[in-house]
């Protein structure tokens, strides 16, 4: 059940939700007023009016946090835009347009059955996907715990990213890697992001404000296509369901040999990633995951159905299809891969001299908001975005689950004859392109999946349309219904899952989230240590951002400019504690604790789950000047020894940071127990060799030498280093002897042929 603070909660999301609204509304309304000389609002149209104000609204932002690199300007200068239309169109009154057929033909929708039907499905769509989040605003309670956070773990991107702009303003940096910059389009955040900036005690509030009204848009896009592109209610009403719930059917769950010849055929990845499900995304899903694309795809839709109207002025077709490419750079190049098939297949001139000021301006966009990686200026991720099918079996068989039922209602359909050549099949097979060119985990596929169920019940639902045959017609009608009853179940199974799987958590260990909201201010840096992996870690879960670092510095694969050098710094514990203005240590932490304690960091909250600290400059400056170093390495000598597999990567990063310092015998305290542990350990071995020849303890260093080439480590260098040992013992002809064989090894060594010529 909710706790009972929460229903003022709810009434903040109500009431914020429903002043977005009205700002869409009201600036769409001023935008047709003033341009198109038309008011939605007497047209008894506002769906359309709010449509364009979210998209007027985003772009505008977007121009304002560029111009401002501050996102508290963003919503004053949405309502002085708003205010300053309607104040044109007050006192310089223009002759009344024509109404938009796009307009008349959704207002007929809405008048009918079928249409409050529809209307119903999108307000279903709408709780749907707010829903996922919502246990999170209600604060509910059960089996004595309560839930806080959310259960999409990638929530960085519609939580954090508002966030972070928010808080830090343009360019864009990463919620848990604020030393970065993050080159990620941010058309899709820049209201929500004003709002949190405006009012940061109900940031939580804001967004999911945000996340319903873009819920409220995909449904209306869906809406407003029905009624521009179909005629037959019936077929209005399927497509509008499949658009927003889907055809989809989960197979894992009902097949009881997952080793069966014919399931690892088409499924075999789960027993490489352990993905347990033989779906990609359903509209719900898709929205809730990645909302940004979600809603840049209805973006791309709407400016379509708008360029079809001839009564619409192209303004308004601008506005959607400018902000699609800010909104997303893959369905954005999607939908202008399927611009350009389009030119090819009709090679209408007129139509494609009119799309194509509209495509390049898209482009353009589109280069913009993604330049810093297009030009290469980013340093990660190191995952290539175009991973290419090589088990095309498995592409096959996730898109059976996920969309083969319109596949058998287009083939019904063709025996008839009844499929019609249409330009809509083109955004259909870019997204078939896509889905079958791509490996089935790469994003285009994900984002195709999510775009083709709109697409191709469009495409199934004119093909019904043309079927005469009564029989034809009822058994088309009765395997899409078949298909959409598997799919409600698909979506209720998954909706099920942000409540099942929520992330719960005991009173008192919520208690400190709750004091980190409430207590610190927006752009405050907040990080948890987390004992289980040895990382400091940022959580959206607070409604903060922060700095990862420790054993790992990110995990998540955004196009970061000026990770090099974060990592390198982030590698080591100490920086990560002074780049953070509050840490978290959770109780099982105590050897993390003592660190903290050392530094001079005071409590400010404590309760039997954890302890919270201040990070102020007295801490830095201990952290920095090295005083802390026997302590860092203490912890980190601590935690190795209660941890497995050896990190030898990160323990080399560490032992390189005590080199750089100068700190050797502390190296050599950090490795010894490590060596211990693991004696097999060719790398351990090797760099406490390496820090007894810095201790001038040759002889010891020689016989771990000795030890490390036995356990496998490069020969090169342990003659090269054996060899150095060697000359400083005085051992020439022995030492001659390595560093012969390391020449043979490598002949190109500056250092190493210096070495030769000194004993020559």
């Amino acid at each position: 059940m909710p706790a009972p603070a929460a229903y003022p909660q709810l009434a903040v999301f109500l009431i914020y939700t429903l002043l977005q609204t009205a700002l869409y509304t009201w600036l769409g309304r001023g935008l047709f007023r003033v341009v198109g000389s038309i008011d939605p609002w007497t047209g008894r149209v506002p769906e359309l009016a709010f449509l364009v104000g979210w998209n007027a609204a985003s772009l505008l932002g977007y121009a304002v946090l560029i111009a401002t690199t501050s996102a508290i300007p963003v919503l004053p200068a949405c309502v002085f835009a708003a205010a300053a239309l309607h104040g044109v169109a007050h006192y310089r009154p223009r002759p009344q347009g024509a109404f938009p057929w796009i307009a008349e033909r959704y207002r007929a929708l809405r008048g009918t059955a079928t249409g409050r039907l529809c209307a119903a499905a999108g307000v279903v769509f709408v709780v749907l996907v707010s829903m996922h989040r919502m246990w999170w605003l209600l604060g509910w309670t059960a089996d004595g715990s309560i839930t806080l956070g959310t259960s999409v773990w990638d929530d960085l991107r519609t939580i954090g990213f508002p966030l972070t702009i928010a808080a830090h303003g343009y360019p864009m940096r990463s919620p848990q890697a604020l030393d970065t910059i993050l080159a990620y389009p941010l058309g899709a955040f820049t209201v929500s992001a004003g709002g949190v900036a405006l009012v940061p005690k109900f940031a939580l509030q804001v967004i999911l404000a945000d996340v319903a009204c873009g819920a409220a848009a995909y449904a209306l896009v869906v809406l407003f296509a029905v009624a521009v592109l179909l005629s037959n209610r019936l077929m209005q009403w399927l497509v509008t369901l499949s658009g927003l719930i889907s055809v989809s059917f989960n197979l894992w769950p009902v097949v009881a040999n997952k080793h069966a010849p014919w399931f690892i055929a088409l499924f075999g990845y789960f027993r490489k990633n352990g993905f347990e499900t033989t779906v990609a995304w359903t509209p719900v899903y898709g929205t809730i995951w990645n909302q940004n694309h979600g809603i840049g795809f209805a973006a791309a839709v709407l400016a379509v159905l708008l360029f079809r109207d001839s009564r619409v002025p192209r303004f308004f077709v601008y506005l959607p299809a400018l902000f699609a490419a800010s909104a997303s750079m893959d369905m954005t190049a999607m939908g202008l891969a399927g611009v350009g098939l389009w030119a090819i297949l009709y090679r209408d001139r007129k139509q494609i001299l009119a799309a194509a000021p509209i495509a390049v301006s898209s482009f353009l966009v589109l280069a913009a908001t993604n330049a810093l990686t297009l030009l290469g200026r980013t340093d990660f991720p190191n995952t290539s975005p175009f991973l290419w099918s090589t088990m095309p079996l498995y592409n096959i068989g996730v898109f059976g689950c996920t969309l083969g039922i319109y596949v058998l209602l287009l083939g019904l359909a063709a025996t008839q004859g009844a499929v019609p050549r249409t330009g809509w099949m083109v955004p259909v097979l870019t997204g078939l392109l896509f889905s079958s060119v791509f490996t089935y985990y790469s994003i285009w596929y994900w984002r195709a999946s999510l775009a083709l169920h709109l697409l191709l019940a469009i495409w199934c639902g004119m093909s019904g349309e043309r079927l005469r045959g009564l029989e034809v017609r009822r058994l088309f009608v009765a395997l899409w219904a078949i298909g959409l009853s598997l799919g409600a179940g698909q979506v209720l199974s998954e909706v099920s899952i942000g409540y099942r799987f929520r992330d719960r958590m005991a009173a008192d260990r919520r208690e400190i989230y709750a004091w980190i909201q409430a207590q610190t201010r927006l752009h405050d840096r907040v990080a948890a240590y987390l004992d289980s992996t040895g990382v400091l870690a940022p959580d959206v879960d607070f409604l903060r951002t922060g700095n990862r670092a420790g054993n790992s510095t990110y995990d998540r694969d955004h196009p970061l400019v000026g990770y090099g050098r974060y990592r390198t710094r982030m590698s080591h514990m100490g920086e990560g504690i002074a780049a953070a203005d509050y840490v978290v240590s959770w109780r099982e932490a105590a050897s993390f604790d003592s660190l903290l304690q050392a530094c001079g960091a005071p409590v400010v909250f404590q309760n039997k789950a954890g302890v919270v600290y201040a990070v102020g400059n007295p801490c830095r400056n201990r952290i920095w000047s090295g005083l802390l170093t026997p302590q860092i390495a203490g912890w980190r000598r601590d935690w190795v020894t209660r941890h497995q597999p050896l990190n030898e990567s990160n323990l080399r990063r560490d032992v390189e940071a005590l080199w750089a310092k100068q700190a050797f015998a502390e190296a050599e305290k950090l490795l010894k127990p490590i060596i211990e542990k693991y004696p097999f350990s060719g790398e351990a071995v090797y760099l406490q060799a390496i820090t007894l020849q810095y201790l001038n303890r040759c002889p010891e260093a020689i016989l771990l030498h000795e030890q490390a080439l036995a356990n496998g480590y490069a020969e090169f260098w342990v003659r090269l280093n054996r060899g150095t040992c060697l000359v400083l013992l005085r051992q020439r002809d022995a030492a001659k002897t390595e560093l012969l064989r390391a020449r043979e090894l490598r002949a190109d060594h500056d250092g190493l042929n210096r070495l030769l010529e000194g004993l020559r």
